[in-house]
């Protein structure tokens, strides 16, 4: 960067009076143009990097010093992307308007700002914004798939469906689109047609777990287990950690079993040795080799749960002018809030169970707090990644509950930041929780928020996601006093922002 706009200005007189006589000067600099380009560069490097309070900050002082510049609509509407990311959808808003002030005749700032609208709930405007970058440029597909979403959302399916066709239209290698189509399928009933679209979408994206499961539903429901179980396993590989699907693909054997028992037989033991660490996998082998055609401990009861509703995804990002779209997770940065927050400054005092570690995208800020610093995750291959970060004291390849259940009072903090969306019912690891902490010791974790006000939903994309109340019953019940329950935004999915819970609770005196 060559030169960085002026920092904010302070209360103080003079000090707003120079500022602003410095703004001027750069006004009026031959170079301004050069000078926007390589401030507008350091705060879109800021952006693709995930440093989006950063990058945010750049972007308003940009829009400040550089007021009457002919470009200055690409860092309002970077801004209101940025803000999106951060969860600020006011003022999200609020700038993204700005940016179509400036420029009414380009589609872009009136999709970003649909978008924005959107997100915030105003369906009405969000469509006008939405329809009017789509009447600018036909081909916009971003548009189309918004208008889709702002459809679907009001109830409108057909209205939803046309706007994807659309957005298809104008680009056929788009993914998010065609699962949404795929999802109006199998809703009405058009079981081959939704299919088909699944299956487009691995062509596509052969990385996909939501398709290759919502595959499995559409097989099982059509009486054909082995492939439904077959749909499950590849969904597996992908996203090991689901239980929800665990338990699917054990119904989907059980009823296979009794038609061919051998088949059944096959696939539970190659679904054994894919995940030895997995209960169900190893009880539902263990019965079927036996001949014994029983569910596994916990499973549905006949005919299993019905198949989770798909909804549609939420996409696009934000068609930001010179910026990235900010993707990346916020969780550790919510929970490292959350704790310092909770906790005397870090002194390593403390023993510290990370809780569901994955490669241990936690474990640079716990620890400092940690006398002993463990690690648990049922995946080998993360409790690996986890020990090249050489910061963990020991590390399991275990299922966290298992742990738990296996250290009373052993620690003082457990951290969970991606284990409760995996689970259904959160009671039986709050008490194990509970039981592994010292009195008073803190319990800290994220999960996904049910848009309702009770109960727990399996969510399209094997995700479980839990109301306020659930939180509150299960760690009420196992002893953990709620100290804070923070609705944030925890991370973007497609540029729209997914909420979620952070929980902070301490263990109560018995």
């Amino acid at each position: 960067m060559t030169r960085q706009p002026p920092s904010p200005a302070r209360p103080a007189g003079p000090n707003r009076q120079e500022r602003r006589r410095r703004i001027a000067a750069i006004q009026k600099a031959p170079d301004i143009a050069q000078r926007f380009a390589a401030d507008m560069k350091v705060a879109t490097g800021l952006h693709k990097q995930g440093r989006v309070r950063e990058a945010a900050d750049l972007y308003r002082r940009i829009t400040k010093a550089y007021a009457d510049h002919p470009e200055v609509r690409i860092a309002w509407s970077n801004l209101g992307a940025a803000l999106q990311g951060l969860g600020r959808l006011d003022d999200a808003v609020h700038a993204l308007k700005k940016a179509r002030a400036l420029r009414p005749d380009q589609p872009a700032p009136h999709h970003n700002l649909g978008m924005a609208l959107l997100n915030r709930g105003d369906l009405s405007e969000a469509a006008e914004s939405l329809e009017r970058a789509a009447t600018l440029d036909p081909g916009f597909a971003d548009a189309w798939v918004g208008l889709g979403l702002v459809h679907q959302r009001t109830g409108n399916l057909p209205g939803a469906e046309e706007a994807w066709e659309r957005a298809l239209a104008a680009r056929p290698d788009l993914v998010e689109p065609r699962f949404n189509l795929a999802t109006l399928y199998a809703r009405s009933g058009r079981r081959e047609a939704a299919l088909a679209a699944f299956r487009a979408c691995l062509e596509r994206q052969p990385r996909f777990p939501e398709a290759t499961y919502a595959i499995g539903r559409l097989l099982e429901e059509s009486g054909d287990f082995a492939g439904a179980a077959g749909q499950y396993l590849e969904a597996l590989r992908l996203v090991p950690g689901v239980e929800a699907i665990h338990d699917q693909l054990g119904l989907a054997l059980r009823a296979l079993a009794r038609s061919d028992a051998g088949k059944a037989s096959a696939l539970a033991e190659a679904w054994r040795t894919a995940f030895p660490q997995n209960a169900t996998a190893a009880r539902m082998a263990a019965a079927l080799a036996d001949g014994v055609s029983a569910p596994a401990e916990g499973a549905p009861a006949d005919g299993g749960p019905a198949a989770p509703e798909t909804g549609a995804r939420a996409i696009p990002a934000p068609t930001v002018d010179a910026a990235p779209e900010a993707t990346e997770s916020r969780v550790p940065e919510l929970l490292k809030e959350a704790v310092s927050a909770a906790l005397p400054p870090a002194a390593g005092a403390l023993s510290v169970l990370d809780a569901g570690c994955g490669d241990g995208l936690l474990a640079p800020w716990l620890k400092p707090y940690a006398t002993t610093l463990v690690g648990v995750d049922t995946s080998p291959a993360r409790i690996a990644g986890a020990g090249d970060r050489g910061l963990y004291d020991r590390l399991e390849a275990r299922a966290p509950a298992e742990h738990l259940a296996d250290a009373p009072a052993a620690y003082d903090l457990v951290v969970a930041g991606d284990l409760l969306p995996a689970l259904g019912d959160v009671g039986p690891l709050f008490a194990a929780v509970a039981g592994a902490l010292e009195t008073g010791g803190v319990f800290a974790a994220a999960t996904e928020a049910l848009a309702g006000p009770t109960g727990v939903e399996l969510l399209p994309s094997g995700r479980y996601a839990h109301s306020e109340a659930h939180l509150r019953t299960a760690a009420e019940a196992a002893g953990l006093a709620v100290s804070d329950l923070a609705r944030e935004t925890l991370r973007l999915d497609g540029g729209v922002p997914v909420d979620g819970f952070v929980l902070v609770a301490r263990k109560r005196p018995r």
